[in-house]
C-alpha cells in the first residue's frame, strides 16, 4: 500500500501484480484502527478520526433532513421537531429504564430510523404536499407523524425486551 501512497502510484499485489494508477485516481480507506499500520503509511496518510461516541447522532440527522426535505422549509421544520419530541427522550428512556439483551448504538437505532422511514415517507408525498397548499401539508404531517412515531418503535425500541 505504500507504493500506491507514493508519486509514483504503484499498487502492487499480494501476487506481484503492479497496477499503475493514474493522477486523476484517489484511493481512500477506513480503517477500524492503526494497529497494524507502519509508520511509513501512516506518515503518508491523511487521518480524519470521528467517534461515534463524542460526535453522536444528531449531525448525520441534521444532514439526512437537509437533504431530505430542503424542498419545504415548513416541512424541513416539522420533521426537525418529530425528532426532538421524540427521538432525543426515547433514547433517554432506554437508557435509563429498559433493557437490552442485544444492545444497539444509538447511532445504529437513528440509522436504521432514516432508513425505515424514508421508505415509508415516500418522497412523493412531500412533493405533493407543498404543491398542494397547506391543507395537504397538514395531512401530510399528520400522517407522517405517526409514520414516524411507527419507526421509532421498530427502530430504536427494537431491541429492549419487554419486561
Amino acid at each position: 500500500m505504500n507504493s500506491v501512497m507514493d508519486d509514483n502510484k504503484i499498487l502492487t499485489l499480494i501476487n506481484g501484480d503492479r497496477i499503475p494508477l493514474s493522477n486523476l485516481m484517489s484511493l481512500v480507506f477506513e480503517v477500524e484502527d492503526l494497529a497494524v499500520a507502519s509508520p511509513a503509511t501512516v506518515s503518508r496518510a491523511g487521518m480524519i478520526f470521528m467517534d461515534v461516541e463524542n460526535m453522536g447522532w444528531e449531525p448525520h440527522v441534521h444532514s439526512w433532513l437537509q437533504k431530505r426535505f430542503s424542498d419545504s422549509d415548513e416541512i424541513l421544520a416539522f420533521h426537525k421537531d418529530l425528532f426532538q419530541k421524540y427521538v432525543k427522550p426515547i433514547l433517554d428512556f432506554k437508557q435509563a429504564s429498559c433493557i437490552e439483551p442485544v444492545p444497539i448504538a444509538d447511532f445504529s437505532a437513528v440509522t436504521s430510523l432514516l432508513s425505515l422511514y424514508d421508505i415509508l415517507a415516500g418522497q412523493p408525498l412531500n412533493t405533493k404536499a407543498q404543491e398542494e397548499g397547506p391543507t395537504a401539508t397538514q395531512d401530510f404531517c399528520k400522517i407522517a407523524e405517526k409514520k414516524f412515531i411507527f419507526c421509532v418503535v421498530w427502530t430504536i425500541m427494537a431491541g429492549v425486551d419487554e419486561k
